[in-house]
This record gives C-alpha cells, structure tokens and sequence, in this order.
C-alpha cells in the first residue's frame, strides 16, 4: 500500500474520532468502532511485512523498485535489529505505525490488544 494512501486513511480515521469526542458520552459504541477502525488501519499490512522481516512502506517501495529510497532514510541499516532501534529512536510509535515504518513484534501485539495509541 503507497504509504500516502496509508497516511490518508489513518488521517480521516483521526479527523472522524476527533469530531466524534463530542458526543462519546451520549453515543460511546460510535466512538469505540471508529477507534476499532483507526486500529486496524494502523496495523494494515504490517502482519504480512513482518513474515518478510520487514514494514508495510519497506515492502511498497521494493514493489515499486525503489530500494535506494528505503536505504537513504536516516534510520536504515541492513540489520533489521539496528534498524528498529534507530527508527525507535527517531519516531514515536504512532508516527511509525502512520508511516507505516518497523515496530517490534511487541509493539504490534500491544496496539492489537489495544493497550497503547
């Protein structure tokens, strides 16, 4: 999936959670399925990128034949260890998850179990 698109659904999802915080109280089933949504958005692809030991945006930009792209990030190294820990570092999990960028197994079950975001 072009991560633009990825950045675009999970945006809409945000905008659309945004707009519904004023009636949660009235309405909180509402709220909880977009939320359930958003979610889901966010783990989009990264459950089959990570049988490849790698990231949805990873995975797009070698579909397109564009591995140079994914080498110049700041954070890439080929040792997919290293990796996680500079773009770690460098992004915060939710920043990560939007741009579709690595996160540990853990961090994925967390998000799944909806104990962070």
């Amino acid at each position: 999936m072009d991560p633009r698109e990825r950045l675009a659904q999970i945006h809409s999802h945000q905008l659309i959670i945004e707009l519904l915080k004023e009636i949660h109280e009235k309405n909180p089933f509402v709220y909880l399925i977009e939320y359930l949504i958003l979610t889901k958005e966010y783990l989009k692809n990264y459950k089959e990128a990570q049988a490849k030991r790698t990231c949805p945006t990873e995975v797009y930009l070698y579909t397109i034949a564009c591995p140079k792209e994914w080498q110049a990030l700041p954070f890439y190294d080929e040792d997919t260890k290293i990796l996680l820990k500079n773009v770690t570092e460098t992004l915060s999990l939710k920043k990560r998850l939007s741009l579709g960028l690595p996160i540990s197994q853990e961090e994925y079950n967390k998000v799944k179990s909806q104990q962070v975001l």
